[in-house]
This record gives C-alpha cells, structure tokens and sequence, in this order.
C-alpha cells in the first residue's frame, strides 16, 4: 500500500506524546495528548520546517488531547490558510504563527489562557480575532503588522481586556494594548487611559494622526515603531516617558515637541523617522533641550537624537558634548560629513549606523570609547558605513586610532592638517 503521507513525526514536548503528518492535501494533522516542544530552544525548528515541506502546508488541525501550540510552531508557514484549535488548548506559544501571510481566520476556543508575544505578527491577511473569556495574558506584538486586521472580539466576561471602538484595552480602560492595524485615518485615544503599552501601534500603516489625552504617563517601547503614515502627534504635559523607538520609522512625522513633563527617552525613539526635521523641546524641561533641532540633555553634554530630515550634508558636534548616545545619527541618510570634537569621549550602539557618511573628522587625541551592542561587539556603532572613507584624526594619534576597538575597522585614516590646509 502506497504511503498516505508525504511526511510524518514527533512533535511533543515529551518527544512521541504528540505525532504529526501532512497528507498530500496539505493538511497538517498533530495527534496525542499533552504540550507541543517549543521550537525556540538551542535554536530548533519544528520538524516540517526542518523538511523543507512548510510551503505544502494548507490548513492546520490539532486533534483532541493536544494541551498547547509551541513557540514557533507554523512560524513562515506562509501558504497557511486554515488552523483548527480544539478546546483543550491551554496556551498557544510565542511567535507560533507569525509571517503565516495567509492565515485569515482564527477561532481561540475558551480553553486558551495565553497568548504568548508575537503570536500573529505579520499575519497580513488576518482580518478578525476572537478573544474568549479564559484568555488573561496577551504578550507583546500579539497582533503587529497585521495590515488586515479590522476586528477583534472580545467576550464581555473576560477578567482582563476590553474593546472600546474595536481597539483592545485592559479591563480598567487605562492602558491601550493593541490598535488593530488594518485601519485607516486618524484616531483619538481615549480620556482616562494613563499608558500606551509597547507595540500598541506597531505597523499601523495606514495611520495618519492620533491624539494622545492630557493624563497619559507613558508611551511603550516601539508604540509608534513603523507607522509610515503618521504625520503629526501631539505629546501631551502629563507624559513623563517615551520608550525605546516609540516613533522609530515613523517616515511622515515631520516635527515634534517634547513638553517639560517628559524626564525619559528612550534609545532609537525617533530614528528613521525620514521627513523629521526637528525635535524641539519646552525651556522648562528639566532633563532635555534642543539646539537648532537636534536633541540633548540639560547639559547639553550628550546628543541624543539627530533628526532624520535635517536639512544639510555636514554636522560639526559642539564643543563641550562627551558623549553621542545609542542610534543618534542611526538612518541620517543625508549626513555625509560628520565633526565630532575634543570633548566627545564615547559613542553609543548603532549611533552613526545606516548612515552614508563620505568622512568622519575627529578632534580627540584618544580615540572616542565605542560602546559595545548587546552581544559584546563594537561594529554596531558605524554598521553599513564604508569603512574606506577618509577619517581625520590629529597626527600623533593615527596609530591609536587604527588599532582602537569600533575604530580599527576603518582603513583609511588621515591626519586633521591634510584636511584643513
């Protein structure tokens, strides 16, 4: 008898507790009782990713007995059409479906307690969600970049969300979780809500305008990351924070004004923002300024965020600055020339990154301090630029320069007179 089955295996979390086949229909049948393994460890992969077969992959159906989905389970599974989850399921792991682009249809039964972060991003055709009265913890970028989605539905017993015109909250209204990214136009948050959580906006591509009530505290991490078609917002007094790459690709924002109640930026909150051409901040804040546009602490001791849009190839740092922050210059595309001066003694992560800087001139005798990345490595700080582009340094100190740590990498360092003459 001819096999039934294109491919077959194990996929449980006690390794044969659950078994898998795929039939030459391009159904995805996983059988057993108990947990999915979760496909993130020691960087594993679910077994049909691993045969190369997860494009044959059409619908989806995890049989009675099944408990949970593992992390990555039909992660890139992008012929996806159809998942049937059956009541049981308790928790559906982080990234489980994300860039399934056809997906369009999800039932979450009332078992599910946990949906874990990044389950349904870039599910592009993913049009509506329904969110039972069990589910109690939604983790981050759940829904980002699903440019289709339209509705989400949540039972009205649920302990801990809530809808208010389609847009998911907590149950107390006062933090806005997720705006569903298939809309359009403007949108007005509403009164009483006090947090914006991180990734709440992330890939609304069709937003254009939101406005931010007077009694909002905090705007997450990544809030805004990529919503190209936002073109003005206004930052109310009672924010005190703005996280790391709020506004980060937001390639329509043209300007914007930091009130006196903001007392934390974030690294990257506004980088890759193309259209920026300043960031201007009320003389009464206590902790950043701005000079001509460009961002600073108080002190005006660090530079913090260089706008994308400026109007101009050349930059000379002032005098008295010590220190370029993480992603300052990060997506400048225009910056070609770049002055940093004596004072500067180090520079942070991915600061001068993406940029297409012609020369570097540098003013200190010992070479500027590169920050490390995360991972320990210096070549975050000037990733993508040339490293053949003429860096002037004084004359005594080219040796320094060329055997510095982030520094080393450039291979053509000239002395500060050969330019100046």
């Amino acid at each position: 008898m001819e096999n039934q089955f294109l491919a077959s295996g194990t996929c449980g979390a006690q390794g044969d507790n659950l078994t898998w086949t795929l039939t030459p229909d391009g159904t995805l049948t996983i059988s057993g009782k108990g947990d999915m393994e979760d496909y993130e460890k020691n960087f594993s992969w679910a077994p049909w990713y691993t045969y190369r077969i997860r494009e044959q992959i059409r619908a989806a159906v995890l049989a009675d007995g099944v408990t949970s989905i593992g992390n990555r389970a039909f992660l890139d599974c992008t012929e996806l059409l159809l998942v049937i989850i059956p009541d049981g399921v308790m928790s559906i792991g982080e990234w489980a479906f994300s860039a399934c682009r056809k997906l369009a249809l999800v039932y979450i039964p009332d078992s599910v307690t946990s949906i874990g972060n990044y389950v349904f991003c870039g599910c592009t055709s993913l049009a509506s969600v329904n969110i039972s009265d069990s589910v109690t913890s939604i983790g981050d970028c759940a829904f980002s970049d699903c440019n289709s989605l339209t509705a989400l539905y949540v039972s009205a017993g649920n302990p801990a969300y809530c809808l208010l015109d389609g847009v998911l909250f907590d149950k107390a209204q006062t933090t806005l979780i997720a705006y569903l990214g298939g809309r359009k136009g403007s949108y007005v948050i509403p009164n009483g809500v006090t947090s914006i959580g991180d990734y709440a906006f992330d890939s609304s591509t069709e937003l254009t305008s939101v406005t931010i009530p007077d009694g909002v505290t905090s705007i997450g991490d990544y809030a805004f990351y990529y919503c190209y078609g936002l073109t003005s917002v206004t930052i109310p007094d009672s924010v005190t924070n703005i996280g790391k790459s709020a506004f980060f690709g937001c390639e329509s924002l043209t300007s914007v004004n930091i009130p006196d109640s903001v007392t934390s930026i974030g690294a990257g909150a506004f980088a890759g923002c193309e259209s920026l051409t300043a960031l201007y901040v009320s003389a009464g804040n206590p902790a950043y300024s701005s000079l001509n546009g460009v961002l600073f602490d108080k002190a005006q001791t660090t530079l913090i965020a260089y706008p994308v849009g400026w109007q101009g190839s050349s930059y000379a740092i002032p005098d008295g600055v010590t220190s370029i922050g993480d992603y300052a210059f990060y997506y400048c595309y225009g910056l070609t020339s770049v002055t940093i001066p004596e004072s500067v003694t180090s520079i942070g992560e991915c600061a001068f990154a993406t940029t297409e800087l012609t020369e570097i001139k540098v003013m200190a005798t010992m070479p500027p301090s590169i920050i490390a990345d995360k991972w320990g490595l210096n070549e975050a700080t000037f990733k993508k630029v040339r490293k053949s582009i003429p860096v002037y340094v004084p004359a005594e100190s080219i040796e320094a320069y060329r055997t510095a740590e982030g520094w080393s990498e450039f291979t053509n360092f000239l002395p500060l007179e050969d330019k100046e003459r």
